[in-house]
Order: structure tokens, then sequence, then C-alpha cells
């Protein structure tokens, strides 16, 4: 089980951890098997290192988190 905590503000985790051995590889296959977030394996524009993504979008979930958390 890994917890995601690079570049989160402060204080904030996720509310329930990510099990990494789960997500796919990609997001064709996330998209295939009704997944919601895959594992690309590249870094996001903002430096998070391999961070789950969200298949719909296709968007580092530490991002959308960051960008989500109340002020």
């Amino acid at each position: 089980m890994t917890r995601f905590s690079i570049g989160w503000p402060k204080g904030y985790e996720l509310e329930k951890p990510i099990q990494t051995s789960d997500l796919p590889a990609t997001r064709k296959e996330a998209l295939r098997y009704g997944k919601q977030q895959y594992l690309s394996g590249m870094p996001c524009k903002r430096g998070h290192e391999n961070p789950p993504r969200y298949a719909g979008t296709g968007n580092c979930v530490l991002c959308t988190a960051a960008r989500q958390k109340p002020k």
C-alpha cells in the first residue's frame, strides 16, 4: 500500500490509500476494465513522480486533490 505525499499541501493525505498494484499501466486499459485511475510511469507537469492519474481526464490525482483542497 502506498501513500502519495510528494507535493501535497501540508497536513493533507488521501482519505483512502491507493493500492498501486491494482492500477493498470495505461489509460486505455483503465477505460477498458472500468478502472478510475491508472499509472502512466511518467511524472506529471508539476513533478509528481509516477502519480496515479484519472482515466477519464488523464489528470494527476495529486494535482487535482491539491487544487480542490479547501483554503
